[in-house]
């Protein structure tokens, strides 16, 4: 029994550890992923879709949670457009969790933060208050013609009911 409890508390620190060393010592390979991901946001951030498109695979997909239905690069591009047509992005801090290559294949999982304030969509700011919003991000690249691009993404949106641990909530904390 003693030992059964060492291993869980052994896995379970082991897990901890190493998200928090994927996180903070990423090799070269993983680097550039990471740095692929906060070039995206640097261009999402700025309001530049064409610093950011040229950063996606054309055959791009994601899904969209209003309609259901997968959208491709055109679709997300009109999502896009509506988006910072509609709000002006203040700030961003992205907290990387891990960063996975796989040859030619990477899955980049992190929470954004995102500071932002709606605007009447002429790029006038109403009134109110700056919203944070935090995500729950899994990117996937690949490596075309040396150069990461973005496959596909998911974002989840982090809740207050998080646990106190998640990295949605000590995100949402800061």
């Amino acid at each position: 029994m003693w030992l059964n409890k060492f291993i869980s508390i052994a896995v379970i620190f082991g897990v901890m550890w190493s998200q928090s060393v994927q996180a903070q010592q990423l090799n070269s390979a993983q680097r550039e992923v990471w740095q692929t991901v906060e070039t995206r946001w640097r261009a999402w951030q700025a309001g530049d879709l064409e610093k950011m498109l040229i950063l996606y695979h054309s055959r791009f997909h994601a899904w969209n949670r209003v309609t259901g239905r997968l959208d491709g690069h055109d679709a997300m591009l009109a999502r896009w457009k509506t988006a910072l047509q509609s709000e002006k992005i203040l700030a961003v801090n992205l907290q990387p969790i891990a960063v996975e290559v796989y040859g030619e294949f990477a899955a980049v999982f992190y929470v954004s933060r995102e500071t932002i304030k709606v605007t009447s969509g002429a790029g006038n700011e109403e009134g109110g208050l700056p919203n944070v919003v935090a995500i729950r991000w899994s990117d996937y690249l690949v490596r075309e013609k040396g150069r990461w691009l973005f496959v596909g993404y998911n974002g989840v949106p982090c809740s207050q009911s998080e646990p106190a641990d998640s990295p949605c909530r000590l995100s949402l904390e800061k």
